[in-house]
């Protein structure tokens, strides 16, 4: 990569003045203020830097800077786990009302197939929001929470009434059952956005009780699910108050865009690809995995953490793409540890049929490793600006799996999860060998 100093001496002369604010900025927004702020207009920047103007000059600097001149005076020290761990809880319990609504709805004609429909959706749904979300602040951002979480219900309706319609069931319910649960999910990942986690998890706490319970009364699964589902956009609607800070423009539509595709990929990657590989274990076999999300969730958001702090500690790229690589690696262990834990609870708790054939479980089980695995890459390669990379490889694994799916039964969902492991893989390289990476 050509340094900033190669590339022009004034530029280098430029960014060595800004060191401070260039090696602490998140987006080039950021350098251009401090440019402007320093008596720097367009005119200035073409006729000395030969640069068309002083946001070209801020993403020149952004792009080069902060690892040609390493001598950072601030460490951004990682946040511990045990201060992460409520929010990977937090993000587990859909997984327990999913548990409770979905065996309520079994004799509701295609209500379960609109209610994964819902899910499916509000996957990638959330996504989108959030990539807009976590840049605003302050009142743009409740209002634009709560005007996306009610145009949530129309769209998740129609896409459950499309799943009706392509299942030959009826279109009323399931677009009652997709607009619900959709619109909940919207409003779940905006109160997630709006840091109103306490909200968030009273939502669910009926749903988790109801399964630590054991409770096999239908009432008591309705109240739970109902609270689940409804809850959240009435915390929204009491207008919690948004966090303030620092104002980021939005992201382009087709970086929202991006995101969206990507989680919508994945999840159909999990419906389309994992509905025959759970056969032997069973559908809520997907749980354990959904409960795990948490604990990604924790683990990667330690790693961006960690990013920071190493690169203060070494400036030499290579070296510090080879530090990162092992902190995910260690990353990758201890959610492997996690996922495989719930696994052997979930086996423990099921004794499903396969149960009794060894080979049958294993075999059961690896593409959910896999899997695991391959989504918390997944998530580095979507968070540091990769999301096109990451749908590209759930769609192209989801192909393979389906291609094979007539050869190999039995295989064909782990080469499909191989081959998304692989891109990830290739997509966090990548992405590690870029100065960006770790602002």
């Amino acid at each position: 990569m050509t340094s900033l100093q190669d590339a022009s001496p004034n530029l280098g002369r430029l960014g060595r003045e800004l060191r401070q604010v260039c090696a602490q900025a998140t987006q080039p927004e950021e350098i251009a203020a401090a440019l402007e702020a320093t008596g720097l207009n367009d005119d200035l920047v073409r006729e000395q830097y030969g640069l068309p103007d002083v946001f070209a000059c801020a993403e020149a600097l952004y792009s080069h800077l902060p690892y040609t001149a390493p001598a950072v005076r601030s460490v951004t020290v990682a946040r511990p786990m045990w201060r992460l761990a409520p929010r990977g809880v937090l993000y587990a319990l859909p997984g327990a009302a999913l548990a409770v609504a979905s065996p309520l709805l079994t004799g509701a004609p295609a209500a379960q197939e609109a209610l994964m429909a819902s899910v499916i959706f509000g996957w990638g749904w959330g996504q989108g929001l959030a990539s807009i979300g976590y840049r605003r602040t302050g009142e743009p951002l409740r209002r634009f929470l709560w005007q996306a979480t009610l145009l949530t219900l129309p769209v998740a309706a129609a896409v459950g009434a499309g799943t009706a319609l392509l299942a030959h069931q009826p279109v009323l319910a399931a677009a009652l059952v997709a607009g619900v649960a959709g619109t909940s999910f919207a409003g779940f990942a905006s109160l997630l956005i709006l840091g109103q986690l306490p909200l968030a998890a009273v939502a669910y706490l009926p749903s988790v009780a109801y399964l630590l319970l054991g409770q096999h009364d239908p009432v008591g699964g309705w109240v739970a699910a109902l609270t689940a589902a409804l809850l959240p956009l009435v915390a929204l609607a009491g207008q919690p108050r948004p966090p303030a800070g620092l104002q980021l423009p939005d992201p382009a539509w087709h970086a929202t865009l991006a995101h969206a595709i990507s989680g919508w990929t994945c999840a159909l990657f999990v419906t389309g690809v994992f509905s025959v590989a759970l056969h032997r274990l069973g559908a809520l076999a997907i749980l354990p995995v959904i409960v795990s999300v948490g604990a990604m969730e924790v683990l990667s958001v330690q790693f961006y953490g960690q990013l920071r702090s190493l690169a203060a500690r070494h400036g030499q790229m290579l070296s510090l793409a080879g530090h990162a690589l092992r902190t995910l690696g260690v990353a990758l262990a201890v959610y492997l540890g996690v996922l495989l834990a719930l696994l052997g609870a979930f086996l423990l708790i099921t004794r499903p049929e396969a149960w009794a054939d060894p080979r049958a479980t294993v075999t059961a089980l690896l593409p959910l490793l896999v899997y695991g695995c391959a989504l918390l890459l997944g998530t580095v390669v979507s968070n540091v600006g990769q999301p096109w990379l990451s749908g590209m490889a759930w769609l192209l694994g989801s192909g393979a799996a389906l291609a094979l799916l007539p050869l190999a039964p039995s295989w064909a969902p782990l080469l499909g999860a191989l081959l998304v492991l692989i891109c990830m893989s290739y997509g966090v390289v990548r992405a590690l060998l870029v100065p960006t990476t770790y602002h």
